[in-house]
């Protein structure tokens, strides 16, 4: 129990001083999420990135092309397992981004029934909290 505490606290205090920037491409962020091997380093990635300033844009920015397969079922799955930790506009800026990159739909189509339903959840988590989804339920027809 007490190695298990101490590795706790080292991998805190390690993933503080970790070097860490905003990736530009597609291929950066794959990159890097590969090197992920925990789902709770994934859920600490997308956090740095969403939560940075114009965190929706930069992941806009990023997939502009495309949405590399399987990872907008991965982030579905994260956005709604983590969504009381970031704010409801956040969360619709968001999927409203990835809902703007480069072959959105074909992306769509790949997605697993799990990875369909975390995304129905997440819009009806908004339309809960008193968004306007009309937009986002056009841009993920499930």
């Amino acid at each position: 129990m007490t190695i298990n505490r101490i590795t706790c606290i080292f991998t805190s205090v390690f993933c503080v001083f970790q070097s860490w920037s905003v990736p530009k491409t597609s291929n950066e962020f794959t990159l890097q999420w590969r090197r992920k091997k925990s789902l709770e380093d994934k859920k600490l990635y997308v956090q740095q990135i969403i939560t940075a300033e114009n965190g929706p844009q930069i992941l806009k920015a990023i997939f502009k092309n495309e949405i590399p397969f399987g990872l907008l079922g991965e982030l579905a799955k994260i956005l709604n397992s983590e969504r009381d930790n970031y704010g409801k506009n956040l969360l619709h800026d968001t999927l409203k981004c990835l809902s703007e990159t480069g072959r959105f739909s074909m992306s769509l189509t790949f997605l697993s029934s799990d990875e369909k339903e975390a995304l129905k959840m997440l819009i009806d988590y908004l339309v809960s909290e008193g968004l306007d989804c009309t937009e986002l339920k056009t841009g993920y027809p499930l």
